[in-house]
C-alpha cells in the first residue's frame, strides 16, 4: 500500500515512531520499473470492466532516504523478478516485450538501537 501514500517520508516517519529499539520493519513495494514502463495498477470486475487504481511510484532513492530520514537502518533491499514456466505462452509474451524487469522492490529496516 506504499504506492498509494504520496508523503512517502511521512509514512515510514510514522511507521518507525511504533517500533521498539531493534524493531524491523520489511515493507514492499511496486518497482519503479512500473512507472518506466507505463504499466497501472488494473483490476477486472466480475461484469469484465478493467478499472485502474492510482498509484504514486516511488524510486528506490526516495525509499532509502525515508528509511534513513526515520532513524532506521537498511538491512536489505530485495528486487524480485517474475518466476514463471517459461512454457507458458504468457510469460514467453510478457518476457519478449518486456524482458524481465523487477516487479516489486522489498525494503528490510531497522531501528537502531
Amino acid at each position: 500500500m506504499i504506492g498509494d501514500v504520496d508523503d512517502l517520508s511521512g509514512c515510514v516517519r510514522e511507521i518507525a515512531g511504533t517500533l521498539m529499539r531493534g524493531g524491523h520493519l520489511i515493507y514492499s513495494d511496486f518497482h519503479p520499473s512500473w512507472a518506466f514502463n507505463g504499466w497501472r495498477r488494473t483490476f477486472r470486475t466480475d461484469d469484465g470492466e478493467t478499472l485502474a487504481i492510482p498509484y504514486t511510484p516511488h524510486s528506490i532513492e526516495e525509499h532509502l532516504d525515508a528509511i534513513a530520514s526515520a532513524g532506521l537502518k537498511v538491512v536489505a533491499v530485495r528486487e524480485p523478478r517474475l518466476n514463471g514456466d517459461d512454457a507458458d505462452p504468457a510469460v514467453k509474451a510478457f518476457r519478449r516485450k518486456w524482458g524481465n524487469p523487477p516487479v516489486v522492490a522489498i525494503f528490510h529496516a531497522v531501528k537502531r538501537r
